[in-house]
């Protein structure tokens, strides 16, 4: 049995419209935080195409929290790696965070390094000292700042 022109027309259309459908951009759950595979430079980005420098690579001419645009979008990945990120607590892999733990220091922190991957933290040599603590930050905690500005007064 042959078909007619129009079943033939029709048919096509179907299968064009299946292909539009299947090289429409996926939806992505932003933040996404990539790594450039040669420059190193560790992005964490709010659309396809711009974010916000959260570590410098070692060829690069952009600073920390510069918020920049890509020619190339993050989903080209001969330019861009995923690396690890942690959106609940808003730190990427190995970044530096200060620890501490409400029981055991009245004003004392540590410094360590957090693990994106596992949700924990290690130290300088790559032990997971301090996996314990419950409380993690990149920036010095409040109470750290209220105890030096009282030993400065």
């Amino acid at each position: 049995m042959h078909k007619t022109t129009e079943e033939k027309i029709k048919e096509l259309r179907t299968k064009i419209d299946e292909l539009e459908k299947s090289l429409k951009v996926e939806d992505f759950e932003y933040p996404i935080c990539k790594k450039g595979a040669v420059t190193g430079v560790i992005v964490l980005f709010y659309t396809l195409d711009s974010g916000t420098v959260l570590a410098t690579g070692e060829r690069n001419s952009v600073e920390v929290g510069d918020r920049l645009e890509y020619e190339t979008p993050h989903t080209n990945q001969s330019i861009w790696e995923d690396y690890p990120y942690d959106k609940e607590r808003d730190l990427h892999h190995k970044q530096m965070v200060y620890c501490w733990d409400d029981e055991d220091y009245t004003y004392g922190i540590e410094v360590r390094f957090y693990d994106a991957i596992n949700k924990c933290t290690f130290s300088y040599d790559g032990y997971s000292y301090g996996a314990d603590f419950e409380k993690y930050s990149a920036t010095m905690p409040e109470f750290m700042l209220e105890a030096h500005k009282t030993l400065k007064d």
